[in-house]
């Protein structure tokens, strides 16, 4: 799934609190436990381990997300 990031995006409800890993396509992505972005949240930024976070505290707890 892809998103032209501008503000912020709420996944769909297919993909709500299930995704396991990003593709930033070298930008810096800020990820959200809630929709409207809000809750607790995690930077992606390019480079870092984050592109697969399955061990980390946000596997399957994504609900939006927007630009750096």
């Amino acid at each position: 799934m892809a998103f032209q990031l501008g503000g912020c995006k709420n996944l769909p409800w297919e993909a709500n609190d299930k995704l396991s890993s990003i593709d930033t396509k070298g930008t810096c992505v800020i990820l959200y436990e809630h929709t409207g972005c809000t809750g607790e949240s995690m930077e992606v930024a390019p480079g870092t381990g984050g592109h697969s976070y399955v061990g980390g505290n946000f596997n399957d707890k994504t609900s939006s997300l927007r630009a750096c």
